[in-house]
């Protein structure tokens, strides 16, 4: 493989759907010139019919692009709205029935079917329940009886059947994995996904639960890294933990902003972020990044904004949901991130702050060798360009590299499948399933590769490393 430097250091997580679906069908490359990893959300794919289209997309996508992962998002133990023939239309002040039952009953007033035991177990005189991401929001004002409650209309709009049920700071009950996440979860083990999110985390048990599940379903031991979805305050309390834990973060800006007051969510995404990079773990931002271009061709300036202050918080990708999933404007979309994410890359006073990023005393030789290539990397980057080559068996030595995010190409040389997984969403990275013997044999495919992919008037200076023991410079 040539080694082509990335003209965009951040990657780019789209969500498939019928815009994605379309476009994947009759032009896949239009698309996928700009994606590193499709992600399928599985809280949409309920029938044979769903999966059919999921593999299809796969199939024609890695044909077209080889080196695209793929991700899925398991639904999660999201408390919904049960069954209502008819939407309701609700306004500030008015009363309402809230009831286990799935089936809404006979009242004078507006009746809610919620068929979660948990929330009645949890719920008093005096807590907030938001509906659909915070949108209509109520008050309990009593519990009449078991599995039934009144309450008040604070915040009124539409409530539909299915939509989303928060109670901000009240713990629930409930398993991290539902039957349909365990019957998904066998079929994706068995599927050719790389990545696996899981929804509603709340402590590092849940992804240990995940992990068990997965070498339970699957016989291959190839298996798919998984991803800490970041939505409850919970998950904020157990973050140090859940990050070791879990192979990489999604800070899921919709279900966290309900939980936590809107003023936090800056802050929290900057705190999440940083708490990713210091462990070594790609970390990815996603929801609403331009949600306006789901109807029209052109951005608002604050998502230009919140694009590039992403960048600036140093996450690994950018992930659009409805945006390619059902948006009208999919590839004007993925342009757009595009030349918003590789502009704020060549800003002239870019910088993630590399130093901070690196250990003070090195603990073992990975963290010694990370530092001294990324001390080198500092000197030399003002005056020329820079790629960065790694040949690694463990994870360890890259993750002490990419938590710094050079701001280069980083070629990822591997015979490992995990450590190549982690590389296809970790900032700059482009992952080559490799195996060499030794030090020389790896600089020595540098150098030719070097020689053969560039034309001979650019100049690049090549920092390699073969494990956690050998660096040099090309």
């Amino acid at each position: 493989m040539k080694l082509l430097i990335r003209d965009r250091l951040v990657k780019v997580v789209a969500t498939f759907g019928p815009s994605l679906y379309d476009i994947l069908k009759n032009d896949p490359l239009s698309a996928l010139k700009y994606i590193d990893v499709i992600r399928f959300n599985f809280s949409h794919i309920n029938t044979e019919e769903d999966l059919k289209r999921v593999r299809e997309a796969m199939i024609i996508s890695r044909r077209a692009k080889p080196q695209i992962a793929f991700l899925a998002d398991l639904q999660g133990p999201k408390i919904r709205v049960g069954d209502l023939e008819d939407k309701l239309e609700l306004k500030k002040g008015d009363r309402v029935i809230l009831t286990l039952s799935n089936s809404p009953k006979n009242s004078d007033k507006p009746v809610i079917p919620i068929p979660h035991k948990e929330v009645f177990e949890a719920i008093r005189e005096g807590i907030y329940l938001f509906i659909n991401d915070g949108k209509v929001r109520l008050k309990i004002t009593r519990v009449t009886l078991p599995g039934e409650a009144e309450a008040i209309v604070e915040v009124g709009g539409v409530v539909k059947k299915n939509k989303g049920v928060n109670l901000p700071g009240i713990h629930l009950p409930i398993a991290p994995l539902t039957p349909k996440d365990l019957e998904d979860l066998k079929w994706i083990v068995k599927s050719d996904f790389q990545m696996i999110a899981m929804s509603f985390v709340q402590r590092e048990e849940d992804i240990q639960l995940l992990k068990e599940k997965i070498k339970e379903f699957s016989s291959s031991p190839n298996l798919p890294i998984v991803i800490a979805k970041i939505e409850t305050l919970r998950a904020i309390d157990n973050l140090s933990r859940i990050t070791s834990s879990a192979d990489a973060l999604m800070i899921a800006r919709g279900d966290l902003a309900v939980e936590a007051s809107y003023e936090e969510i800056p802050l929290l995404q900057k705190e999440l972020i940083s708490t990713a990079r210091a462990k070594g773990k790609p970390v990815i931002v996603a929801t609403q990044v331009l949600s306006s271009m789901v109807n029209s061709p052109y951005p608002t300036r604050a998502e230009l904004t919140d694009i590039a202050n992403a960048i600036l918080d140093g996450t690994d990708a950018i992930m659009l949901s409805e945006e390619t999933a059902i948006g009208r404007y999919p590839l004007q979309v993925l342009d757009v991130l595009h030349k918003v994410s590789s502009k704020t890359e060549t800003y002239k006073n870019f910088s993630l702050e590399i130093s901070d990023y690196m250990p003070k005393t090195a603990k073992g030789s990975s963290d010694a060798i990370a530092n001294a290539l990324l001390r080198i990397y500092d000197e030399v980057r003002s005056n020329q360009e820079v790629i960065i080559a790694v040949y690694s068996t463990k994870a360890k030595l890259f993750e002490a590299i990419a938590r710094a995010r050079p701001q280069a190409t980083i070629f990822l040389f591997s015979p490992d499948p995990r450590i190549l997984k982690i590389g296809m969403l970790t900032w700059g990275t482009v992952t080559l399933e490799e195996s060499f013997s030794n030090a020389w044999e790896f600089e020595l495919y540098l150098r030719k590769e070097l020689k053969r992919s560039l034309p001979t008037s650019k100049k690049v200076k090549l920092l390699g490393v073969y494990r956690d023991n050998h660096l040099f410079i090309v």
